[in-house]
């Protein structure tokens, strides 16, 4: 990493003896973010304003008199990231006339902008100001509901705005059956409302039914909260005969065989496939060897040998 910023600043000599402010830009903006992931706050904030300093003088290098057309098309074609952003806003300024036009790509780029934060540099709380920005650009953008309550849910544990926004975006897009995955997945986690669950997990599996966490998690439900442990069985065969590589599945189905069924053989026959599949998961190992130990003594072995 320190070669890739050595040889970055070998780079920002020439660019700024040629005064390209553009490539300039890009590569202060680029040496930032490394010194950013390698915690150096110091180094990373002064090329942050590098960065920054570089872009005014795009502008100021910018000639006016373009129409808003060729403007429009160059701002396309920029890289995402804050610069597309700030043109776009300053765009909109001048030409408030094409408000229409332009906010449906605004909207687009902060929704770029709040991927890059969450997969480049774990800046959780500005993707959710791009995700809020995002809406209010376009408030009809289901996608951005969604992936705002992914965030608010899986990241910042912010589950009643989470629950809100899972809201949203199922009345914009009914279609969306990871809306209601996640949605029933946050509901019975988080708040135990378990018949709504219940409700989404069948709406998800009724839109997809090739989503084989839906019926896995909606099997753990109806185990766990309703006792309906012959529909749970069905939703497990159903889950193995869609993807029949997913140790939680196999795990959990030999738990449900072994507690409420007394299917001793079919459990140990899906212990020992889920071991297959992950050798290393002691959680599994702890099970099956507690089956073995109850129920086949005659095995007591593999459990010594385990």
């Amino acid at each position: 990493m320190t070669n890739d910023i050595d040889q970055l600043l070998i780079q920002t000599q020439e660019l700024e003896e040629n005064q390209d402010f553009a490539k300039l830009a890009k590569t202060y903006r680029e040496i930032a973010r490394i010194y950013h992931k390698k915690k150096d706050r110091k180094n990373s904030k002064e090329y942050l304003q590098k960065f920054h300093d570089a872009k005014k003088k795009i502008s100021e290098k910018t000639p006016t008199s373009r129409s808003f057309k060729q403007k429009f098309s160059a701002i396309i074609k920029m890289a995402t990231g804050l610069e597309k952003v700030h043109a776009l806003e300053q765009l909109l300024k001048l030409h408030p006339k094409k408000k229409t036009y332009i906010v449906g790509f605004l909207s687009s780029t902060y929704m770029e902008l709040a991927f890059l934060y969450i997969e480049d540099f774990q800046e959780y709380h500005k993707a959710k100001n791009c995700f809020e920005k995002a809406i209010e650009c376009t408030p009809m953008r289901d996608d951005a509901y969604y992936n705002l309550a992914i965030l608010l849910h899986l990241d910042l544990q912010d589950y009643s705005y989470a629950k809100v926004n899972y809201g949203r975006a199922i009345v914009l897009n009914p279609n969306n059956h990871k809306a209601y995955f996640y949605y029933a997945n946050l509901l019975t986690d988080h708040f135990q409302d378990y018949d709504n669950a219940k409700l989404f997990y069948e709406k998800a599996i009724e839109i997809s039914q090739t989503d084989k966490k839906a019926y896995c998690n909606y099997a753990l439900l109806l185990t766990n909260h309703f006792q309906e442990y012959d529909n749970a069985k069905e939703l497990y065969e159903e889950a193995l005969r869609i993807y029949s590589n997913e140790e939680f599945t196999y795990v959990n189905y030999a738990l449900l065989l072994t507690n409420h069924f007394q299917e001793y053989d079919k459990a140990r026959e899906l212990y020992e496939k889920a071991i297959e599949i992950n050798p290393d998961d002691a959680n599994t190992y702890d099970n099956y060897r507690l089956l073995l130990k109850r129920h086949f003594p005659e095995l007591n072995h593999l459990v010594m040998e385990n």
